[in-house]
């Protein structure tokens, strides 16, 4: 679940842009909390977020869930939450 997190927070960092310019950054730091095992085999939701844009920091949070899983108030499983920095490269954003 962490190198989910490591994957899509800086994947969602190269599309900072409006469109997806792989290897124009790299993630820095990533905080995830795992909250519940997945099975083997379970097919999840990855559900992304850029939260703010600093000049070439991208700050993103993210949330891997379950959401035929219910839990006991109704809510989606969810199974880890994220967030993370990434760094674009030096000229990415001048130059879209």
């Amino acid at each position: 679940m962490c190198s989910i997190m490591d994957d899509a927070i800086g994947w969602i960092g190269f599309c900072v842009t409006g469109k997806c310019k792989p290897w124009t950054g790299f993630t820095v730091q990533i905080n995830t909390s795992l909250m519940k095992p997945v099975r083997v085999g379970q097919v999840l939701l990855l559900r992304i977020q850029i939260d703010k844009v600093e000049r070439r920091k991208v700050f993103a949070s993210a949330e891997l869930v379950d959401p035929d899983e219910k839990m006991d108030d109704g809510s989606e499983c969810v199974h880890a939450r994220g967030d993370g920095l990434m760094i674009l490269n030096r000229g990415v954003l001048e130059a879209h």
